[in-house]
């Protein structure tokens, strides 16, 4: 078939490829038109000193934007943050999660909550509370997680003072590394006496001294592996010292990040209106449109296609036969 074929059965069938698109399009305003009016109120959340800016930011560096976008966009809907809006606001929980989006303004970090419902009342509710609970949420995790390394970093030096007053207790040395340069101190004195009572000729002092001397190098040699112990356990000690106050420095800057992240500092409520059904209508009106003229084309081949169904075959007859006649006998037609 010809495109002028084509031309003459939409021409010919013209009525179904106007009504249907105009009913489906009349069916969806229709339903637009008779829902239940639908209430708005946006919260803005601007906290553009928790994005980007120094690297210890939770945020921060040349992604720090679109990776706070995308993680508030997806925590603002998440079961977390709908169930305590839920609880917070009386609304139901399907409706809160349905009725939620979020969306950045612009290409900023700033992101606009917005919650539509059929209840007036709620509307505002429900979006203060989405986009604090949100912007707590993405701040408080951090601070939950930087309090992880601290309650570790505690109880390792913990651990390690405990061992270090253990070993004090049992050697009997309150610091084991002070108590033997003390007593190295004494040997060499002691050695220093008997050096100078050998050069002033008395053997019988220097004697004396020697026996102190082999007694406190004695004690020595027997606080070696204690102070061995007790240098280990200092030098475990110092690392523990400064993973915990490296881990305290972390969880300060989350905390100050907390606080910044403060609802009533950074989240701004806009009145409750009613939503406009224009643009829904224009929107979903075109796509309508567009579904039943598929729809009517279908129709409409398929009708074709069951009239063609119903008509006779035609055959071809050669033109031979009628001009094989007899006289008087009726030409055979050339289509039967």
């Amino acid at each position: 078939m010809e495109l002028r074929d084509y031309l003459d059965i939409l021409k010919r069938r013209r009525n179904i490829l106007i009504a249907v698109p105009a009913i489906a399009a009349l069916l969806v305003v229709g339903l637009i038109v008779v829902k239940p009016k639908q209430y708005q109120a946006t919260a803005t959340v601007a906290a553009p000193a928790l994005v980007g800016g120094a690297s210890s930011n939770q945020y921060s560096g040349a992604n720090g934007p679109k990776s706070f976008v995308a993680n508030f966009t997806a925590a603002v809907t998440s079961p977390p943050i709908v169930d305590q809006v839920s609880r917070e606001t009386g609304a139901a929980k399907g409706r809160v999660k349905s009725g939620l989006s979020a969306t950045e303004v612009g290409t900023s970090s700033i992101m606009q909550v917005t919650y539509k419902t059929p209840k007036h009342k709620e509307a505002f509710n429900v979006a203060e509370a989405a986009a604090a609970d949100t912007i707590t949420f993405l701040f408080k995790t951090q601070v939950q997680l930087a309090q992880q390394p601290v309650d570790g970093a505690k109880q390792a030096l913990a651990d390690v003072e405990g061992q270090m007053a253990n070993l004090s207790k049992q050697s009997g040395l309150v610091v084991p590394d002070k108590d033997y340069e003390v007593r190295a101190q004494a040997c060499a004195s002691l050695q220093s006496a008997q050096a100078q009572a050998l050069a002033n000729g008395q053997s019988a002092t220097a004697s004396r001294l020697g026996d102190q001397i082999n007694s406190c190098k004695g004690d020595l040699a027997a606080m070696a592996p204690q102070v061995q112990q007790y240098t280990q356990l200092q030098t475990r000690k110092d690392a523990a010292v400064t993973q915990l106050n490296q881990a305290q420095q972390a969880l300060q800057e989350a905390q100050g990040q907390l606080q910044a992240a403060d609802p009533k500092q950074v989240v701004s409520m806009s009145k409750v209106h009613p939503v406009s059904v224009i643009g829904d209508v224009a929107q979903k009106g075109v796509v309508s449109v567009a579904a039943g003229l598929f729809l009517a084309l279908g129709i409409i081949a398929g009708l074709e296609l069951l009239e063609r169904s119903r008509q006779p075959a035609t055959v071809e007859v050669p033109t031979e036969w009628t001009k094989t006649q007899a006289p008087g006998q009726e030409p055979f037609p050339s289509r039967v």
